[in-house]
């Protein structure tokens, strides 16, 4: 009863949908939103703040496409197999790097000098950091940091929720990212910016079910690279900054489709790329 349910929402339920998809938080954070300087040993920093996704170009027109193909078979019409494809592919998308807002929350810790350890809660994943501080203002022209962080994404995304007819039976997802930030600050005013590099592996089971046809499974499985740059600038007083953080990169990569049912084409691989924008704004401290 419940799947027939589903059926019988009207014509412009898929944009609206979609557009649900906003609030989701479920895109890969790009955001690094720290500056370029180690607190002091024994000293915390925390960071609260709102983070976004706007994918531009081809992730756009994927979202698009798939709209039209979506539509139609809400309507109770046969897909043809390209079709088929079609709603696979908006469905990857919105896994990977759909238009998005969503929290960023980081706390973290310095146990030895010029070393820190953290811990976040951004993009539907969990984040586990290190960094190390290379340069500080005080023997060098500028601050200089570099880390690694390992996120593991913590929930199936509903992806039902955003498009009805699409369901995930299985989900797995790891991102590596690797910040390096150059920088100055003092009491009222920080700034930051660096090159930014975030890979994410995944795996999914996707299942198509159609009004009027079988249903339709795919497994898919593959990676992708986001390459490019960020900058950021805060001001505040001593402890407490209002800041804003502004990431632009590059999506790159592939994934691999296999779908036994659909007898004509039963895999293909998909080429991933895209301009994505992250912005993000919210409150920096230490203590």
């Amino acid at each position: 009863m419940r799947s027939m349910l589903a059926y019988r929402i009207p014509r412009p339920s898929v944009t609206a949908v979609l557009a649900l998809a906003a609030l989701g938080g479920c895109a890969p954070s790009l955001s690094t939103f720290q500056t370029a300087a180690v607190p002091p040993t024994g000293h915390f920093s925390a960071a609260v703040g709102m983070e976004g996704s706007i994918p531009i170009g081809t992730l756009y027109d994927a979202y698009s496409t798939g709209k039209d193909v979506l539509e139609k078979a809400e309507a109770g019409q046969t897909l043809t197999s390209a079709e088929k494809w079609q709603a696979f592919d908006t469905g990857m998308e919105l896994i990977l790097s759909p238009p998005s807002v969503g929290y960023h929350l980081s706390l973290a810790y310095v146990p030895w000098k010029r070393l820190e350890v953290s811990l976040r809660y951004a993009g539907s994943a969990l984040r586990l950091g290190t960094r190390y501080q290379l340069l500080d203002r005080a023997t060098g022209p500028f601050d200089m940091s570099v880390g690694l962080g390992v996120s593991r994404f913590t929930y199936d995304i509903p992806i039902s929720d955003y498009v009805p007819i699409l369901k995930m039976d299985d989900f797995t997802r790891w991102q590596l990212d690797v910040p390096l930030l150059i920088g100055m600050q003092n009491r009222w005013f920080r700034t930051w910016l660096g090159p930014r590099f975030v890979a994410t592996f995944f795996d999914a089971a996707l299942r198509l079910d159609l009004q009027v046809e079988q249903r339709v499974l795919a497994s898919m499985s593959g990676s992708a690279y986001y390459v490019g740059g960020q900058g950021g600038i805060g001001f505040g007083y001593r402890w407490v900054f209002l800041a804003f953080e502004l990431t632009i990169t590059e999506m790159m990569g592939s994934a691999r489709f296999n779908a036994p049912l659909i007898t004509d084409s039963p895999s293909r691989t998909v080429d991933l790329s895209g301009l994505v924008i992250y912005p993000t704004l919210g409150l920096m401290g230490e203590f």
